[in-house]
């Protein structure tokens, strides 16, 4: 009988007799008393678990069911129930309804209530659901006129929050299971199933017979994610849990049948039929009705008309008396009206005004202190005497607990305002125009409130972000502090960081599939050690000894500890698989590092600091991508790790990208390698401590045929310690010398002496790699298409002559069919003015990339810069740049940082497949450095593409790969040359420092051909399949700012 139920009542109710016969037949116990909490008039639960004595809850009850015993009327958020006095407490899709300040109460007395567990189920604003409900309520709506009213709820009120929800759970310690149901592809079709036959009872049993497969067949593996529904089950038997656990596990990998599936769309496309055959003989039934009714209503309206007309004429002369009336009453109210408005203006005036006034004396103040603490760092660094010193130091620390003060003060300064607005709100009240005050305050004042109330709370929840930022503020002043409390702003409004975490049922597949592997190589993990907590160290090696990959070996060398925990617990390390070994003396990272390799038996070696943790399946990962290729290097992405053991900052990173590591050390954690590479590049060099794995890594790749491979998950968790970079940036302020020595040895053998260098930037750890051009300087040719818009023209002209300090250039502007005076004025003009500037007639329809093919025809450089006529260049080098950069071999195109006019970025490098075709990522977010969940925006890096906006080519890759593919009219043709680049075995690069304005495409409409949609199609696909290696599978196309999913 159960089977014929909706699919998804069936969904929710046989899965909640499932897992309660599953806690039954562990327990043993064969009958239970079982609460339905939100059941309304239905007693489903009873036909699924006949045996139990099943009670239902609800917070409404209609009159019939008030005298039946089994229904109690009351609140789930405050139970009419002493503790355990039910064996199970179970509430199917009623969470999404509760209110959000009651939900975590509606949680606890589920946990009260049960003796033995609860379970739940509801739909969650996981990924795809909202999209997919909107959809589903739009067929309805089409449908019938009117939207679905759960759905239109859902919409309207918001879903629950999954990650809120279990993070709730888990700081009350009550134990759960959690898994999701219900492909969103077969909810949605299911669902439209049931839209069809609202109504029609003729087709009702059409859509039985539907739910009847559904039921029978496809439920029980229909887990593929993005799942429609979630389950939460909490089991307060650890033992049985487990069992539960593994029995859902092994359902997720069974593999919906495609039989099935056939079946449901071939039932479902004939019960569309069905429904527009009844749907128009309804209507036609109804058109008929409606023709007859019309018809009588025609003739008794004509017989009616007369009367109507004379009573209008009479009625005409007693409106014209109305009317006056009414007018001298809307004048009285429009003069009451005006005088309530100047008395509110002069309310606002006079206490806004004393209010600004205090906070800007409280901001001065401030910016005082801060400049105190400036001027006393400089003494500082001036200072040589040791008395001198501390005096300063002393100083210093008391100008830091002044600014704590300040900081309070602030608060109370906060409290004030907001006593003031409750104040200007009543007034408004009184008034009647209330919404006219949150408008008074001007922008100047409320956006740096906000900012300072942000900063306040940060530092509220997250003490140690004081010293950082103040560490900052020693290194950088006001910008950089600044700067840097904008990106971990930007990191706290990151989603919940995804663990990747396994179940039992993920571990025993990767033993059974590692099983099957014809590559199973011994991975020594090297670990040199150092006065490192036991604590820390303890965990470190836990890690290791809890792989899933089993072929390891770990060789820990400690490098002449002092302390004597340390030594001691090493000592009772006891595994035949790990290898320790004392140094006599102190070697330093890199000497002990190398004794480790000397003991390392492995084919590949893994490198582990001494304080951080693999993730269980790291080298299992790792080996896994062996089994496609014998790699030479391979590296993870990462996360943090606290002392308290959360997880947090995942850092995703793009595939292999040279010229991001020679500005940026961002391959971190997990690397391994060959130790036959590891020896033919002479293992680890002293010189460089804080960055030797920098300089590794760097020689390793200058390898002739180096093979490098990326692997996009998460294995490494660095731990954050005030000894370690993590979290304290100035732990270590040799690194940052360090690095640059790295990549200077590096650029000197790669490009030869002299020829390319790198410097310091003002951001840590961050390098800029620079090259040099060759004398005479080779010619660069800017083209730039337009028609007219010389209001546009003239501005991105102007700035190219008064700011470019490089002095080989020619401007070629391509005039396409310009219609006004006024500009064929301004070109003259400017070409009498400016030898170096030629503009060239382009008479034929615009087409993008036909006008700068025609530019590249007439031009004369060895460098190629397409820039659009509504740019304005901001750095004087910007062309130095991008000629060196173009002109290395194995470049291909090189973008630029293109900013509004709110100077937010436009531009900094485009992803393949973001938006569904290819869009600007960072787009509308500040151009400020920070470090998760992807690469900054403030660092060289490489890109598939950038945008034509502002593009530099060389002309040797011109020959070598073609010009723009003229098939595109508009978009696209940008994107498609880099592709080829790509093709071509060349790097796209994105230089941050070369920036300019874009006000973007003022000059044309948002408009794109079908033309360009078929061209981008054809040459994204790849991308489109097999995403962009240049950004990362772990972060949401759906979103401009990197968002991890």
């Amino acid at each position: 009988m159960t089977a014929s139920f909706p699919f998804d009542h069936y969904q929710r109710y046989k899965h909640a007799a499932e897992v309660i016969n599953k806690w039954k037949n562990s327990s043993g116990i064969k009958k239970i008393r079982i609460l339905e909490v939100g059941a309304n008039e239905h007693k489903n639960l009873e036909l699924f678990l006949a045996d139990d004595d099943i009670t239902y809850l609800d917070i409404q009850l209609p009159d019939h069911l008030k005298f039946d015993s089994s229904y109690i009327q009351g609140d789930a958020t405050e139970m009419p129930f002493s503790d355990n006095e039910y064996d199970w407490v179970i509430a199917l899709d009623v969470f999404e309804h509760i209110n959000n300040d009651r939900k975590q109460a509606f949680l606890l007395e589920m946990n009260r209530v049960g003796k033995h567990g609860f379970l739940m189920s509801a739909p969650f604003n996981t990924p795809g659901v909202a999209v997919t409900e909107k959809s589903a309520n739009t067929f309805f709506h089409v449908l019938y006129g009117e939207d679905y009213r759960w759905l239109k709820e859902h919409e309207e009120l918001g879903l629950p929050e999954l990650d809120e929800t279990l993070d709730f759970l888990i700081k009350r310690e009550i134990p759960f299971i959690h898994f999701g149901h219900g492909s969103l592809a077969i909810w949605e079709m299911m669902m439209s199933t049931h839209f069809l036959v609202a109504g029609k009872f003729a087709l009702r049993p059409y859509c039985t017979l539907i739910d009847d497969v559904y039921n029978q067949k496809i439920y029980s593996s229909d887990y593929a994610d993005p799942h429609y529904r979630q389950f939460i089950v909490s089991v307060k038997d650890s033992g049985i849990i487990e069992t539960i656990s593994n029995w859902i596990s092994g359902r997720k990998h069974q593999d919906v049948s495609q039989d099935a599936l056939d079946e449901i769309s071939t039932l479902y496309e004939k019960l569309k039929i069905l429904h527009q055959n009844i749907s128009d003989k309804d209507r036609n039934e109804n058109y008929n009705g409606q023709f007859q009714h019309l018809a009588g209503v025609i003739e008794q309206q004509v017989s009616h008309s007369n009367l109507v007309f004379e009573n209008i004429r009479n009625q005409n002369t007693l409106l014209d008396g109305e009317i006056k009336d009414t007018y001298k009453l809307l004048n009285d109210e429009m003069s009451q009206r005006n005088l309530l408005l100047r008395e509110e203006n002069r309310l606002q005036n006079e206490l806004l005004s004393k209010e600004i006034n205090e906070m800007m004396l409280k901001v001065t103040s401030i910016e005082s202190k801060v400049s105190n603490l400036e001027r006393i760092k400089e003494e500082n660094e001036i200072a040589k005497s040791l008395e001198i010193q501390k005096n300063l130091e002393h100083t210093i620390e008391e100008q830091k607990n002044n600014y704590l003060r300040t900081i309070e003060e602030f608060r109370e300064i906060l409290g004030e305002k907001d006593h003031h607005i409750s104040n200007l709100q009543i007034m408004a009240e009184s008034l009647r125009i209330k919404n006219r005050i949150k408008r008074a305050l001007p922008n100047t004042i409320k956006k740096p409130l906000k900012k300072i109330y942000r900063i306040l709370k940060l530092i509220k929840n997250n003490p140690h972000y004081l010293s950082r930022g103040l560490f900052e503020l020693r290194r950088r002043g006001i910008k950089g502090l600044t700067e840097k409390v904008a990106g971990v702003n930007l990191q706290q409004e990151q989603p919940p960081h995804n663990y990747q975490l396994l179940d039992q049922f993920d571990r025993e597949a990767m033993v059974k599939e590692l099983e099957k592997w014809p590559f199973k190589p011994l991975v020594t993990v090297l670990m040199p050690v150092y006065n490192v907590s036991p604590k820390w160290l303890g965990l470190a090696i836990e890690s290791v000894q809890a792989q899933i990959y089993d072929n390891w070996q770990l060789v820990i060398v400690d490098d002449c500890s002092t302390n004597q925990e340390t030594k001691d617990y090493l000592n009772k390390v006891i595994d035949s698989r790990i290898h320790i070994s004392f140094l006599k003396n102190n070697l330093g990272i890199a000497g002990a590092t190398n004794e480790a390799a000397a003991l390392g038996k492995g084919e590949y070696f893994c490198l582990l600091d001494n304080d951080d943790e693999l993730r269980p399946h790291a080298l299992f990962e790792m080996v896994k991508a062996l089994q496609l290729k014998m790699y030479d290097l391979l590296y993870s992405d990462e996360d943090k790790i606290d002392v308290h053991g959360v997880r947090k900052n995942p850092f995703h990173k793009p595939d292999w990208s040279p010229d991001l590591l020679r500005c940026q050390m961002y391959m971190g954690h997990l690397i391994m390698f060959k130790k036959s590479l590891f020896e033919q590049v002479g293992g680890y060099k002293t010189g460089f401590d804080g960055a030797q794995d920098y300089d590794l890594i760097l020689r390793m790749t200058e390898s002739v045929g180096c093979s490098i491979h990326h692997v996009p998950k998460i294995l490494y968790s660095w731990r954050e310690l005030s000894t370690s970079t993590a979290i304290n940036p100035d732990s270590k302020p040799y690194a940052q010398h360090s690095g640059l020595k790295a990549v200077n040895e590096h650029l000197a053998r790669v490009f030869g002496e002299g020829n390319a260098w790198a410097e310091e930037t003002e951001y840590l750890y961050v390098y800029d790699s620079r090259f040099r051009l060759t004398e005479p300087k080779p010619k660069v040719s800017i083209i730039i298409p337009t028609k007219d818009k010389i209001d546009l023209l003239e501005p991105c002209i102007q700035s190219i002559i008064s700011v470019t300090t490089y002095s080989d250039y020619e401007i070629i502007i391509l005039d396409n069919n310009s219609e006004l005076k006024a500009s064929m004025d301004w070109f003259s003009e400017i070409q009498e003015k400016y030898t170096f500037v030629k503009v060239i007639e382009a008479k034929y329809e615009f087409n993008w990339s036909k006008l700068n093919n025609h530019g590249i025809d007439v031009s004369t450089g060895e460098v190629l810069v397409f820039l659009n006529n509504d740019t304005v260049v901001l750095t004087s080098d910007w062309l130095s740049r991008l000629a060196e950069k173009t002109l290395q071999s194995g470049v291909g195109t090189v973008g630029a940082l293109l900013l509004f006019e709110d100077r937010t970025i436009q531009h900094a490098g485009v992803v393949i497949g973001m938006g569904g075709w290819a869009d600007h990522v960072f787009k509308g977010q500040q151009p400020i450095h920070y470090g998760s969940p992807f690469i900054s925006p403030a660092v060289i890096r490489n890109v598939s593409a950038s945008t034509g906006a502002c593009l530099a080519i060389s002309r040797k890759t011109i020959n070598k790969v073609g010009p723009f593919d003229e098939d595109f009219i508009i978009c696209g043709s940008d994107v498609e040359i880099s592709i080829r680049a790509t093709n071509a075995g060349l790097f796209n690069i994105y230089d941050p420092k070369v920036v300019l304005y874009h006000y973007e495409s003022k000059t044309r409409t948002s408009f794109v051909p079908e033309q360009d949609f078929k061209m981008s199609a054809l040459h994204y696909g790849p991308y489109l399949k097999n995403g962009d290696p240049f950004y990362n599978s772990n972060l949401s196309l759906n979103h401009l700012i990197p968002t991890t999913k």
